[in-house]
C-alpha cells in the first residue's frame, strides 16, 4: 500500500509559521531554504510538511490537520502552560476527541491521542 511522503502548505510567513510547528508541536526541522522562503518540517513517522510562503495563502478555514500525540490533556496542559492559545481544549467534537488550536497562517491543528479516541 502506498502512504503519504511530503505535503506542500502554503503559509503567511514561511519564518514565524517554522518556528512555530518546531517550538510549538515539537516537529523536527528538516532544511530551511531561505532563498526560496520554504522550511521542511518532519513528524515522528517521517511525514515531511514543505512550509513555503505565499502571497496569497488559501483561505485557512478551507484546511485543518490532524496530530497525533501522546497525551492530548497532557499536551494541551504544558501548551497553555507555556501561553499557547487554543480554539478550545479538549473535548468530544465532531471529529471524535481533542483540542484545537490554530497556526500562524490560521489553518485549524486538530491534536488527539489513541487512547481517548475510542472512549469518545
Amino acid at each position: 500500500m502506498p502512504s503519504f511522503d511530503h505535503f506542500a502548505l502554503p503559509v503567511a510567513n514561511y519564518e514565524i509559521s517554522r518556528d512555530w510547528y518546531v517550538q510549538v508541536l515539537g516537529l523536527e526541522l528538516e532544511f530551511d531554504a531561505a532563498g526560496r522562503r520554504t522550511a521542511a518540517v518532519r513528524d515522528a513517522d517521517g511525514l515531511t510538511v514543505f512550509l513555503y510562503e505565499s502571497k496569497a495563502p488559501p483561505e485557512p478555514a478551507a484546511f485543518a490537520l490532524w496530530l497525533r500525540v501522546q497525551d492530548v490533556e497532557r499536551m494541551h496542559r504544558e501548551l497553555c502552560e507555556r501561553g499557547i492559545a487554543f480554539s478550545h481544549g479538549p473535548q468530544k467534537v465532531e471529529w471524535g476527541y481533542g483540542a484545537e488550536l490554530r497556526d500562524p497562517t490560521g489553518y485549524r491543528i486538530c491534536l488527539w491521542d489513541e487512547q481517548t479516541m475510542p472512549k469518545s
